[in-house]
């Protein structure tokens, strides 16, 4: 039998009276969608509640679950929870159906399982890998010290964690490659085919916002002007749009007003041409999806919004003229060269006899 007898016990009127374990099942199921079958939340209930009743030592309390829950983060909802229960004295046995359930990364599992819990004096047990420690003591695996089990247990499960990572990029970067769709969420004026996830298709309302956009950009309307008629007008942000239909995600509101910056990075999407750039190295495939605006328009609003930041630029970096006193002006303390700054009206001299300044620097105002 997996379990072993709890030595914790009471004794009341000369009769040993065992005291039964307040036992929780945790359950975590991956946010990978092709976790293992075995793993599926109503199998792994099934694992830990057979255990518990063939174990007359446990009095099992109730599950804590995580659903599409990574188990390389710790700050599960349902784990902090359990975490929680187990300080306040609730809990004093946890079991699991494997250590992967509990978690992928080495470091942190074996804090929980080797530390945590026995300061805690809480029993845990993981039922396939066969480790079951005893009033909170990390010494009882089967004749084997956990010391030696559960590091190189995790160390497999953190590498399967990372094996999974690498087959989803490489699965990714083939869909980017082909011109498939891979982010979370379509872009505002976009929503997913219901055919195909990797297919974008205009949104109508939301597309129609966008041409607006578009035309008056192109119309050589300032991107400040276009923020104030957007908000005049009462249009939905972008966020506020996928909030109010639904759509998932996590969104932060903000104060529910256009900002420059959300109107520019909509001008320079070259989405709505009907092209994708994704991945870190921006990769570009064209013609993947119906457009929102032609490509004349597209290329016209670039130009401006190029033309409009160079002269903004050259406004506030006006050239400057050739100094004519350049290596003549010399400190009349050091003998050094002095250094033009505009603006500038004082002489810094830093002594080098103070021991702190290697170097002198000499400063005058600009003429």
């Amino acid at each position: 039998m997996l379990a072993r007898k709890s030595r914790k016990h009471l004794v009341e009127n000369g009769v040993v009276k065992y005291d039964l374990l307040k036992a929780a099942g945790y359950i975590r199921l991956s946010v990978n969608k092709t976790d293992r079958p075995s793993d599926s939340i109503e199998n792994q209930k099934k694992i830990i509640e057979d255990y518990a009743k063939t174990n007359w030592d446990i009095q099992f309390e109730h599950f804590y679950v995580d659903d599409k829950e990574s188990g390389r983060d710790f700050d599960r909802p349902a784990f902090n929870e359990m975490l929680e229960d187990i300080r306040a004295g609730k809990i004093n046995c946890v079991i699991v159906k494997d250590l992967s359930r509990l978690g992928r990364d080495m470091i942190d599992v074996g804090y929980y399982v080797q530390m945590f819990f026995p300061s805690k004096c809480v029993r845990f047990i993981s039922i396939t890998n066969k480790i079951d420690t005893l009033d909170g003591m990390t010494n009882i695996t089967f004749g084997k010290l956990p010391g030696d089990r559960i590091p190189l247990t995790s160390l497999m499960d953190e590498q399967y964690s990372i094996d999974i990572s690498k087959k989803t990029q490489f699965v990714l970067d083939n869909y980017i490659k082909d011109g498939k769709f891979v982010a979370p969420r379509a872009p505002y004026g976009y929503r997913k085919s219901e055919s195909d996830c990797h297919v974008l298709v205009p949104d109508m309302e939301a597309a129609a916002a966008v041409k607006e956009i578009f035309g008056m950009a192109s119309q050589k309307i300032s991107i400040n002007e276009i923020v104030r008629r957007l908000n005049a007008a009462g249009i939905p942000t972008p966020i506020n749009y996928a909030i109010a239909h639904g759509l998932e995600g996590n969104y932060n509101g903000g104060n529910g007003l256009w900002s420059s910056r959300t109107v520019k990075d909509i001008l320079t999407n070259r989405v709505y041409v009907g092209d994708l750039e994704q991945g870190k190295d921006k990769h570009l495939v064209q013609n993947t999806h119906e457009p929102l605006v032609s490509r004349d328009i597209f290329d016209t609003v670039q130009q401006l919004i190029a033309a409009n930041a160079y002269a903004g630029s050259s406004k506030t970096n006006i050239p400057r003229q050739d100094n004519v006193l350049r290596g003549k002006v010399i400190c009349g303390c050091c003998g050094g060269k002095m250094q033009r700054r505009r603006l500038a009206f004082l002489h810094l001299h830093q002594q080098q006899s103070a021991g702190r300044w290697p170097l002198h620097r000499h400063v005058y105002s600009g003429i």
